[in-house]
């Protein structure tokens, strides 16, 4: 998968754009930031187009309207942060955060229920029922066949060169009780295979598929979907040119072409895939799974997160608040003026552990582009942490200039932390730190 990716991070460098009810006015657009009663940390699509929210205390939410109104379904005094939410099917659904916390439903959402683990913060997770899931955690890949009771490690000892080399896990997804993947890769704009079992994790196999990047790897219909570019034309002047790709497997070793027309998707990706779509750039979600593909538009947005779902007829996303705008059905989409927005990785395995304050997620853009400077920079930060390890208020104070600092507080404000403990409770942190970045002109 590498030389697509080589060629997916240069477009990306070139391309780099800014791009009695619950709601409040925001834009003359349509966008208007939502209070669902809780700090949204994700989003997520559920049964009926219903959206679901997540975040601290445990607590979960749902809207039936496409953002108007919320119901809360599920909180926890003081427990623990759900970092993320989805839905495998129409009845079972999946939250997961800090202290190794996972919730399900069987029931659509109606009731949810604790599962067992005792595995530590989980990054990211994916269950195919309330028995078999995969969870990463800071410092290891685990999956489990019995709820949670016991946890194994993935691939122990079967591909320690390959997890060495690909240290970053993009995505996990358990088909069902015996078909399981990871996607894993070098960084951001490195190269990237799979891990794969087809025995219920007895056995993990290393894939790499030549030509190809993958940006999404997901279940949809009972099968996995690869989403990302292929290069063709290798062999011709120039070193070929790459063309959006949809690859199916019913069991992650034998990949096949989806006959889905995604042309759509164009140079720009598409990205942040979800079983309600993907984004083909910061403005169009495109519908890849159905026999026929749709194409849907919505008013481009600045503060556009990764974090996003969408039923028929609104879009909504989790930034630093949450926002919904109108979705519209396209025959021809049009508006590519902005990329899709990064998705945030979590720290590689392996990563050294660190004394003091632990961040959970804290990507920024390896690259940024500026018309007024162009350099290294090294930048310092304050962040006001909140008891639960979201960020409550960020300043950058020598950003070389204005839209910099912008993008960089956007970015950081989405940052996630282990709640800090003093005397056994969680407490306000203010954290002092520097970050590093890349500037390039675009001209």
């Amino acid at each position: 998968m590498s030389t697509l990716r080589s060629l997916i991070s240069a477009a990306a460098l070139v391309c780099f754009v800014l791009g009695g009810n619950n709601l409040r006015a925001d834009s003359d657009n349509g966008w208007k930031f939502v209070d669902a009663g809780l700090r949204a940390l994700n989003i997520t699509i559920g049964p009926n187009q219903s959206i679901w929210v997540c975040g601290p205390n445990e607590t979960i939410g749902v809207s039936s309207d496409g953002g108007d109104h919320w119901t809360k379904k599920h909180a926890k005094e003081d427990g623990a942060t759900l970092l993320n939410i989805t839905f495998a099917n129409d009845h079972f659904g999946y939250a997961f955060g800090t202290a190794g916390v996972v919730v399900i439903t069987t029931d659509a959402g109606a009731t949810w229920q604790p599962l067992k683990s005792n595995v530590g913060t989980i990054l990211q997770a994916s269950f195919s029922d309330e028995k078999h899931g995969m969870v990463r955690t800071r410092k290891a890949l685990l999956f489990t066949t019995d709820g949670g009771v016991t946890w194994q490690p993935v691939s122990s000892g079967q591909n320690e060169k390959e997890l060495k080399r690909f240290p970053y896990t993009f995505s996990l997804v358990v088909l069902n009780d015996q078909h399981m993947a990871v996607h894993i890769g070098e960084g951001q704009y490195g190269e990237s295979a799979f891990l794969t079992s087809s025995d219920g994790g007895k056995s993990w196999k290393f894939l790499d598929i030549p030509s190809v990047g993958i940006s999404s790897l997901l279940a949809y219909g009972g099968q996995y979907w690869a989403i990302g570019h292929e290069v063709v034309g290798k062999d011709k002047p120039g070193g070929g040119y790459a063309v959006p790709m949809a690859l199916t497997s019913t069991d992650g070793e034998t990949w096949e072409h989806s006959k889905h027309e995604i042309s759509g998707c164009k140079m720009e990706g598409c990205d942040a895939c979800g079983t309600a779509g993907c984004l083909a750039s910061n403005g169009i979600v495109a519908q890849v799974f159905p026999q026929t593909t749709t194409y849907f538009e919505f008013p481009a947005n600045k503060e556009m997160t990764s974090k996003w779902a969408a039923t028929d007829t609104r879009v909504c996303f989790v930034g630093k608040e949450l926002q919904c705008g109108p979705l519209k059905p396209v025959t021809v989409p049009k508006n590519f003026n902005a990329p899709v927005p990064p998705v945030p990785l979590p720290a590689p395995l392996g990563a050294p552990e660190r004394a003091g304050i632990v961040c959970l997620a804290c990507e920024l853009e390896p690259v940024y582009l500026d018309d007024k400077v162009t350099g290294p920079f090294r930048l310092k930060m304050i962040l006001d942490l909140n008891e639960n390890g979201t960020v409550k208020d960020v300043t950058v104070l020598d950003a070389p200039s204005l839209s910099l600092k912008e993008k960089i507080e956007a970015a950081a404000q989405q940052w996630l932390f282990e709640p800090t403990l003093k005397d056994g409770f969680a407490v306000k942190v203010k954290l002092n730190t520097t970050v590093g970045i890349r500037v390039l002109n675009p001209r």
